[in-house]
């Protein structure tokens, strides 16, 4: 089980991710490229630039995804980084009408699920073998990750970027669904 603090969509400060017995194991961050980047994204509840990086315990960068907005779907692109280099997954955010969102992704030529739901639950599936690799969790103030699978436990922190970066673009579009005039202003999150 890992555990790390679930900043609000605005804050750039980073979260410490821990492990089992409460060692540290990474830092998770949202980017911004420029100012006005930052500025667009407060006057747009933070749908637009959706940025995020992660880092080992070391401070070393492990992965970062920029989530592109194309009318009614998110396209996530991350890039990683191992010993044998820099390499891409690309995959869709798409809604299927109610309030749950799915993406399917390509990772070392598995397809992977990747399903959200309206409680902010999101877990990442193996199509073909309908193993779950790794679920996430919002509980308070708190997110938590369990893997459930050992292509989880070779690269854990990039799949808890994925799922973060998944999971907050959905939640981000339920606070959204949620704003009434009588709600104005920046959600506590």
């Amino acid at each position: 089980m890992y555990k790390y603090f679930k900043r609000n969509r605005f804050s750039t400060k980073s979260s410490d991710i821990k492990g089992n017995s409460d060692k540290h194991i990474g830092t998770i961050q949202k980017k911004y490229s420029n100012v006005f980047q930052r500025i667009i994204s407060f006057f747009t509840m933070g749908f637009k630039f959706n940025q995020f990086t992660i880092y080992d315990n070391q401070q070393h960068l492990i992965a970062h995804v920029k989530v592109k907005t194309q009318m009614t779907q998110k396209h996530f692109e991350v890039t990683y980084y191992s010993s044998s280099g820099e390499s891409q997954i690309l995959f869709d955010k798409q809604s299927n009408g109610r309030e749950e969102t799915y993406g399917i992704m390509k990772y070392n030529g598995v397809i992977y699920n990747i399903h959200s739901d309206e409680n902010r639950y999101t877990v990442i599936k193996d199509t073909k073998r309908e193993n779950e690799i790794a679920s996430w969790k919002q509980i308070g103030d708190y997110v938590h990750v369990e893997g459930k699978h050992e292509v989880f436990n070779e690269n854990q922190l990039l799949f808890i970027l994925i799922l973060h970066s998944f999971a907050n673009v959905h939640v981000t579009r339920n606070i959204w669904d949620s704003f009434t005039p009588d709600t104005a202003g920046p959600p506590l999150i």
